[in-house]
C-alpha cells in the first residue's frame, strides 16, 4: 500500500507499491543513470518493493530520486566488521544481493541503501599527466580502473585504501551528506557506525568500502508524516521519509548503509598532488606521499 511520508512545496516522497510498472520502470533507469555497474534493473527493484521498502521522490508524478531500506536488526551491524564471514559485512550479505530476501520482519532498524537523486551528477576521475613518478603510476592505475584487473594492482590498491580510509571516509561527500541535521532539525545528524573495508568489492568508486552509519534514535514523538513549507534537497527529503516510514513502524534507527562515493576520486587526485608537492599539508597527500615513500 502506498504510504505518504514527505511533502514539500515542490516534492512528494512516498513508498512504491510492486505494480506501479512504470514507477519502478523509471527507479531502475535512474539508479542505473546514477551509479552505472552497480546499478539495479527492474526486477530488484520489484522485489525490493515486495520484501521491503521503495521510497520515491515524485516532482509531478516524475520520480526524480529514490531510496531503498529493508528491516534487520541492529545490534549484528555492530559486530560485523570484527567477525570474518559476517552477514552484515557485505552489502550482498545484508540487502540479499540487492533483493531484500533478507529482511528480518521483527527487526528493529530500517537499513537504507541508494539514496539516489536525479539531480545529482557525478564527478569524473581528474586527468592524470604523464610522468615517471611512482605516484603517477598509480594514479593512472586507479583512474582506468587496472586494479581491478591486474592482481598485483588490486594488492597494492587494497593497501593504499586501507591506509588512507581513516583520513578520506569521514570527510567524503556522502558521510558529510548523512552527517548534517535534516528538516530544519528535526532529524540529527548520523554518525560512522564501522567501516567495511570489502563491503562491496565491484564497487570501485567507492574502492570497494562500505560504512554503515545510523541517525539518532527516534523519539515515540517522531513524526509519521512530515509536511515542510520549505524545499529540501531530494536527498534530504529522501532520508526524512525513511525516517518517518521507521517511526510508522516503530523501528528505533534509519541506517544508512552506505558508500564513500569519492574515494578513488580522492585518491587520484592526492596521487597527482604527491608527485610533485610531497610535503603538502593536506592529510590525504601526506598519507599517499607516506605510502608510496615506504616499503614495498
Amino acid at each position: 500500500m502506498k504510504q505518504l511520508l514527505v511533502e514539500t512545496p515542490g516534492l512528494v516522497f512516498r513508498t512504491l507499491d510492486p505494480d506501479e510498472s512504470e514507477a519502478i520502470e523509471a527507479a531502475s533507469r535512474l539508479d542505473r543513470a546514477v551509479w552505472g555497474p552497480v546499478g539495479q534493473d527492474v526486477s530488484v527493484f520489484v522485489a525490493r518493493a515486495i520484501n521491503g521498502y521503495v521510497i520515491a521522490a515524485l516532482q509531478r508524478d516524475e520520480v526524480v530520486g529514490t531510496l531503498s531500506c529493508l528491516r534487520r536488526w541492529y545490534e549484528p551491524v555492530l559486530r560485523a566488521a570484527d567477525v570474518p564471514g559476517h552477514p552484515y559485512a557485505t552489502w550482498d550479505g545484508i540487502t540479499g544481493r540487492g533483493l531484500f530476501d533478507t529482511a528480518e520482519e521483527d527487526g528493529d532498524a530500517l537499513f537504507c541503501v541508494a539514496v539516489t537523486s536525479g539531480r545529482a551528477t557525478p564527478k569524473p576521475l581528474p586527468d592524470v599527466p604523464d610522468g615517471p613518478h611512482p605516484a603517477l603510476a598509480l594514479a593512472r592505475a586507479l583512474a582506468s580502473g587496472r586494479d581491478a584487473q591486474e592482481a598485483r594492482l588490486a594488492v597494492l590498491a587494497k593497501r593504499l585504501a586501507r591506509l588512507c580510509a581513516p583520513v578520506h571516509i569521514p570527510q567524503d561527500e556522502v558521510m558529510r551528506f548523512h552527517g548534517r541535521t535534516k528538516g530544519g532539525g528535526l532529524l540529527g545528524g548520523a554518525r560512522i557506525v564501522c567501516v567495511l573495508p570489502d563491503g562491496r568489492p565491484e564497487d570501485l568508486p567507492a574502492m570497494g568500502y562500505n560504512v554503515v552509519m545510523a541517525y539518532p534514535d527516534l523519539p515515540a514523538s517522531f513524526p509519521r508524516s512530515i509536511c515542510l513549507t520549505q524545499e529540501v534537497s531530494i536527498g534530504e527529503g529522501l532520508v526524512l521519509a525513511a525516517a518517518a516510514l521507521a517511526s510508522r513502524l516503530g523501528l528505533r534507527v534509519a541506517a544508512p548503509y552506505s558508500r564513500p562515493a569519492g574515494f578513488r576520486r580522492a585518491l587520484v587526485e592526492a596521487l597527482v598532488t604527491a608527485s610533485w608537492n610531497p610535503s603538502s599539508p593536506d592529510p590525504l597527500v601526506q598519507a599517499v606521499s607516506a605510502f608510496i615513500c615506504g616499503p614495498g
